[in-house]
């Protein structure tokens, strides 16, 4: 059977059926600062609220870009509101990064640190990665 004769033969994507239009984005960078975890320890955590306004009737999609300490080039996901790094550090401790928004101008983004490793000090470096919000309307 032949769908030939189902399809209209006039169909022009962007005018018979509408779509998402971009209304924008904002791309800012995040620090999560260094810290020490104490031998009985086996997390820390904390967060960081960062200014992200929303214009308005746009709703937020989120994409982090990272670029691991190996890493060539940077890598770019698209996130429901949360990702995890697993840098190579002996197998000892892993970031687990999860964000929110607050209201319509601010985003809160919380870390938490977990170690696998119980029995001595840590020292954890500064993480950074670029949180980019871009910003859909519906279509008119």
């Amino acid at each position: 059977m032949s769908t030939k004769n189902i399809r209209e033969p006039r169909f022009i994507f962007s005018t018979d059926y509408m779509h998402l239009a971009e209304a924008g984005n904002v791309n800012k960078y995040i620090t999560i600062p260094a810290m020490s975890i104490s031998a009985n320890d086996s997390t820390a955590n904390g967060y960081i609220d960062v200014d992200f306004p929303v214009p308005n009737g746009a709703i937020s999609r989120s994409i982090i870009e990272y670029k691991g300490s190996t890493a060539s080039d940077p890598s770019y996901v698209l996130s429901n509101g949360s990702f995890r790094v697993e840098e190579m550090y002996d197998d000892v401790f892993y970031w687990d990064i999860f964000w929110h928004r607050l209201n319509d101008q601010k985003i809160r983004v919380e870390y938490y640190v977990v170690r696998l490793a119980t029995g001595w000090d840590i020292n954890v470096p500064a993480l950074t990665f670029q949180l980019i919000q871009q910003y859909l309307k519906a279509p008119n």
